[in-house]
């Protein structure tokens, strides 16, 4: 992934988060539904997907890019 013109490798967790925001984006996404997107993930629970965002948060410092609510 390229963020402000610099490379940043992105585990497949994380990028599996990224990819379902990026299919709804400006919307709230449940666990679940990040997990739908992601056929891989049908097996997953609610903290495997929290430890993804929070790894995502961590790859794109200073980008408010990802929030809780």
């Amino acid at each position: 992934m390229v963020l402000d013109g610099q490379f940043i490798a992105v585990p497949s967790g994380p990028l599996a988060v990224l990819r379902a925001l990026a299919r709804r984006p400006g919307q709230v996404l449940s666990a679940a539904e990040i997990r739908t997107g992601e056929p891989a993930w049908a097996e997953v629970d609610d903290h495997a997907v929290e430890m993804a965002v929070s790894r995502l948060r961590s790859l794109l410092p200073g980008a408010d890019l990802v929030q809780t609510i």
